[in-house]
């Protein structure tokens, strides 16, 4: 008796191993797959070839829009080719949206996904943007859930650099070394302008008109469809209306009633006045590293240096 009892023992150990063996590779296959959060498929292959899988393949799943809403407001803002956010060190920027969408006529965005590349972690804010070119500093202008906006800085982090909130934030169309100058910020708060720096300290006293544009020393206003300059006390200066204001540095054009001027706003002197223009298309203005050559009618009339000096050529 004692053989068959041993032969019986040696099968059903034979047999329970062929059931377990299986389970056993789905056990360790369900490990690898899941208990890492692999992606399951690569909907996306991002920057550096890292692969995205989204949670709504049939709506909307790429690259992040930048949240601009500039265009409300007369701030001169940049307005160049892309409309996409560009990515941070090992961030990129997405939206993952259960529909599709046109972002030029969509009111409210999808939320932007901040998606760490290394862990995948994921960060989901109500909108960013850095106008498709970067804000010097690795800033990016921030939408809360609330409506309001606020300020990131986005590099090997993700930090919010000030608590208070407002109800625009943006920057002028000034570029250095490729990337927008992010050293002045134009805030909106209860109906109020003024410019704060990177920190939120408050460069200038609020403002009831629109801000257009500034550099240093001067500030442009839009007011019922004419522009007007003030220093950053809000003293007027020059005293007068302008049909269109173009800052160059420290050099600013101004066109009033077919008449051109130029203003050194270092020196607060005109460089040129005067000059008797047919129309506003006129003139021309082509930017140098260190100057701008100014055209009447496709005849150069001057060449203004950035520190003021002027070469008149008729």
């Amino acid at each position: 008796m004692k053989p068959k009892n041993n032969k019986t023992t040696l099968i059903m150990a034979i047999v329970l191993t062929i059931i377990a063996l299986p389970l056993a590779v789905l056990s360790t296959y369900g490990h690898i797959l899941y208990g890492k959060n692999t992606p399951t498929t690569c909907d996306i292959k991002l920057i550096g070839g890292v692969c995205y899988s989204c949670e709504n393949k049939t709506g909307y799943c790429n690259y992040a829009y930048n949240y601009i809403n500039d265009n409300k407001y007369a701030l001169n803002y940049y307005q160049g080719s892309t409309n996409y956010l560009t990515f941070s060190n090992n961030y990129v920027f997405l939206m993952d949206s259960p529909t599709t969408f046109d972002y030029r006529k969509t009111i409210e965005y999808p939320k932007t996904i901040i998606y760490d590349k290394q862990t995948g972690k994921k960060l989901k804010v109500a909108g960013l943007n850095n106008y498709g070119i970067g804000l010097n500093g690795n800033y990016y202008i921030g939408l809360t859930d609330t409506g309001k906006y606020t300020l990131f800085i986005i590099n090997q982090t993700i930090k919010r650099v000030f608590d208070e909130e407002y109800d625009f934030i943006g920057v002028a169309n000034h570029i250095i070394d490729n990337k927008l100058d992010s050293s002045k910020l134009v805030v909106l708060k209860d109906n109020k302008w003024k410019i704060i720096d990177i920190n939120n300290n408050a460069l200038t006293p609020e403002f009831n008109n629109s801000i257009y544009d500034y550099n240093s020393n001067v500030i442009a206003f839009y007011k019922d469809n004419k522009y007007f300059l003030s220093d950053y006390q809000d003293n007027n200066l020059l005293g007068m209306y302008f049909d269109k204001v173009s800052f160059y540095q420290d050099i600013i054009v101004l066109i009033s009633s077919n008449n051109l001027y130029v203003y050194d706003s270092a020196t607060a002197k005109y460089l040129l006045s005067n000059i008797s223009l047919d129309s506003l298309d006129d003139v021309k203005i082509e930017e140098e590293t260190d100057s701008i050559i100014i055209s009447i009618s496709g005849l150069k009339k001057a060449q203004v240096y950035f520190d003021g000096r002027l070469t008149n050529f008729n």
